[in-house]
């Protein structure tokens, strides 16, 4: 009896560990341990011999059914989320590639409270030391792993090329050097 009520302690634990890693930055964590705990959730509950306690195999086969559905969705979510981190956080991409660069406010940042902005097409962790709404343009100044610095454009009369890195003046539309449509900047 014990095994079985640890199995579905164990999944709901795992579950609730994947919620979390949504809302969280930390997926170095959750992730892993999530996935854990599902798996070992899913094989207590196979090996505490649950027909005997729900003593229907219908009932039996219904439940297991709904278990085995959660467990491989959330893990595969889990795992998903995981190797996309990962992916990310060993990408061979340069300081430089960033500074100057130009992205969209995604969430709100705010002076004590980071928020996020699309860079070339990925989201990135930015703070500022501006509030800056989203759909605002700007500028990353810095970065530092997987968080970038940014200021909004409207405090730089100049910024710079997304496509080649030539400076370039706010109210441009396209680039003088390489001819980057500016308008399309996400």
């Amino acid at each position: 009896m014990i095994l079985f009520i640890l199995s579905i302690v164990l999944i709901v634990v795992g579950v609730l560990l994947v919620i979390g890693e949504i809302e969280s930055e930390e997926v170095d964590f959750f992730g892993p341990v999530a996935l854990f705990c599902m798996i070992m959730g899913i094989l207590m509950w196979f090996f505490s011999n649950p027909i005997v306690i729900m003593r229907s195999w219908e009932l039996f086969v219904v439940v297991s059914a709904i278990f085995l559905s959660i467990v491989i969705i959330f893990s595969g979510f889990s795992i998903f989320v995981t190797i996309k981190m990962i992916k990310i956080r060993n990408a061979p991409t340069t300081d430089q590639e960033f500074i100057g660069g130009l992205g969209k406010v995604v969430k709100l940042i705010t002076k004590t409270k980071d928020g996020y902005i699309k860079y070339k097409g990925e989201l990135w962790k930015a703070g500022s030391d501006h509030e800056i709404s989203p759909k605002q343009k700007v500028k990353v100044i810095k970065k530092d792993g997987i968080r970038v610095q940014v200021e909004p454009l409207i405090l730089s009369s100049l910024m710079y090329c997304p496509n080649c890195g030539d400076k370039i003046r706010e109210e441009a539309i396209v680039c003088s050097k390489c001819g980057e449509d500016l308008s399309k900047i996400e």
